[in-house]
C-alpha cells in the first residue's frame, strides 16, 4: 500500500445517533451561521445552518442584524434550514426573512434525532454537535 506507513493527524470522529431532542432556542453569529439550540438529557446540543445576517433593504441595507439568542436572518433559497423548516414545520413562513419570531413557537412541541458527535471550539473547549438532523419518527 502506498499509504501504508501514514497517520491521519484528525481526531477519529465517533457519532451517535439520538432521539428526543427537543428544541431550545437560536442564535446567529457574526460569521453568518444560524445555531439552533436543542436539550438532550440536560445536555445542549446544537446544529448550525448556513444564514445571511444582512439587512436586505431599507436605509441601512447591507449593515447586519443584531447577534446573538433570537437573532434576525434570512435562510439560503436552497439551504438546508428551509428543507429542514419545510419538513419539521409542513408549510413555509410567512416570510422568510421574519422566520427568526416563529421559530420558537412552531419547533417547541416537536421532537428531532439525528447524529451527534463532540466537536471542539477553536479554544480548545468541547461542545455537542447534530448533524443530519431530522423529525424524530418514533416507529423508525
Amino acid at each position: 500500500m502506498e499509504y501504508a506507513g501514514t497517520h491521519s493527524s484528525a481526531p477519529a470522529v465517533d457519532k451517535l445517533f439520538i432521539t428526543g431532542l427537543t428544541f431550545d432556542h437560536h442564535r446567529t453569529t457574526k460569521t453568518g451561521a444560524l445555531v439552533l439550540s436543542f436539550c438532550w438529557q440536560s445536555d445542549e446540543v446544537v446544529a448550525f445552518f448556513n444564514c445571511d445576517i444582512r439587512r436586505q433593504r431599507g436605509p441601512l441595507k447591507g449593515q447586519s442584524y443584531k447577534i446573538g439568542i433570537g437573532g434576525q436572518f434570512l435562510p439560503p433559497e436552497r439551504g438546508k434550514f428551509r428543507a429542514f423548516w419545510q419538513e419539521s414545520v409542513g408549510a413555509p413562513p410567512r416570510r422568510w426573512a421574519a422566520v427568526h419570531k416563529e421559530i420558537k413557537s412552531r419547533l417547541k412541541g416537536l421532537a428531532f434525532q439525528g447524529e451527534m458527535y463532540t466537536a471542539e471550539k477553536k479554544n480548545g473547549e468541547a461542545y455537542k454537535k447534530v448533524i443530519n438532523l431530522h423529525l424524530w419518527d418514533p416507529g423508525y
